[in-house]
Protein backbone atom coordinates (compact mmCIF):
# COMPACT_ATOMS: atom_id res chain seq x y z
CA UNK A 1 0.00 0.00 0.00
CA UNK A 2 1.60 3.42 -0.75
CA UNK A 3 2.15 5.72 1.98
CA UNK A 4 0.18 8.91 1.77
CA UNK A 5 -0.33 11.85 4.29
CA UNK A 6 -3.63 13.92 5.18
CA UNK A 7 -4.90 16.13 7.98
CA UNK A 8 -7.80 15.55 9.61
CA UNK A 9 -9.17 18.00 12.06
CA UNK A 10 -12.49 19.62 13.39
CA UNK A 11 -13.09 23.59 13.20
CA UNK A 12 -16.25 24.99 15.10
CA UNK A 13 -17.67 28.26 14.64
CA UNK A 14 -17.22 30.40 17.46
CA UNK A 15 -18.68 33.69 15.42
CA UNK A 16 -22.00 34.10 16.97
CA UNK A 17 -23.33 34.45 12.68
CA UNK A 18 -23.45 31.83 10.01
CA UNK A 19 -20.52 31.69 8.14
CA UNK A 20 -21.61 31.37 4.38
CA UNK A 21 -18.01 29.90 3.46
CA UNK A 22 -15.07 28.70 5.80
CA UNK A 23 -12.12 27.24 4.43
CA UNK A 24 -8.98 25.13 6.12
CA UNK A 25 -5.64 25.44 4.23
CA UNK A 26 -2.93 23.06 4.80
CA UNK A 27 0.81 24.18 3.55
CA UNK A 28 2.95 20.59 3.00
CA UNK A 29 6.32 21.14 3.73
CA UNK A 30 9.35 19.00 2.69
CA UNK A 31 11.71 20.59 5.44
CA UNK A 32 12.05 24.18 5.49
CA UNK A 33 9.95 24.02 1.91
CA UNK A 34 7.04 24.33 0.70
CA UNK A 35 5.98 21.04 -1.13
CA UNK A 36 2.00 22.41 -2.18
CA UNK A 37 -0.56 23.96 -0.21
CA UNK A 38 -4.42 21.83 -0.51
CA UNK A 39 -7.75 23.44 0.62
CA UNK A 40 -11.43 21.73 1.71
CA UNK A 41 -14.28 24.08 2.63
CA UNK A 42 -17.81 24.56 3.93
CA UNK A 43 -21.02 26.47 2.97
CA UNK A 44 -23.10 27.85 5.80
CA UNK A 45 -21.40 26.81 8.87
CA UNK A 46 -24.12 27.91 11.46
CA UNK A 47 -23.16 29.43 14.73
CA UNK A 48 -22.05 26.68 17.34
CA UNK A 49 -21.58 24.49 14.65
CA UNK A 50 -18.65 22.52 13.83
CA UNK A 51 -16.85 21.00 11.29
CA UNK A 52 -14.96 17.88 10.23
CA UNK A 53 -12.30 18.64 7.53
CA UNK A 54 -10.10 16.45 6.11
CA UNK A 55 -7.12 17.58 3.51
CA UNK A 56 -4.82 15.70 1.81
CA UNK A 57 -1.55 15.56 -0.01
CA UNK A 58 -1.72 14.57 -3.49
CA UNK A 59 1.43 13.04 -3.39
CA UNK A 60 1.92 9.17 -2.83
CA UNK A 61 4.69 7.04 -1.75
CA UNK A 62 8.34 8.29 -1.52
CA UNK A 63 6.64 12.08 -2.31
CA UNK A 64 4.55 11.51 1.15
CA UNK A 65 7.28 10.15 2.64
CA UNK A 66 9.20 13.51 2.16
CA UNK A 67 6.56 15.66 4.06
CA UNK A 68 8.37 16.24 7.49
CA UNK A 69 5.29 19.19 8.26
CA UNK A 70 2.55 21.07 7.62
CA UNK A 71 0.85 24.19 8.60
CA UNK A 72 -3.05 24.80 8.92
CA UNK A 73 -4.48 28.28 8.19
CA UNK A 74 -8.58 28.63 8.37
CA UNK A 75 -10.44 31.34 6.63
CA UNK A 76 -14.16 32.59 6.47
CA UNK A 77 -17.02 35.14 5.05
CA UNK A 78 -19.81 36.33 6.86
Amino acid sequence: MAETVSVDGEAENVSGSELSYAEVEVKFYEGDTLADSFLDNVNNLGAGETWAFSVQYTGMGEDAAAITDYEIRAGTSL
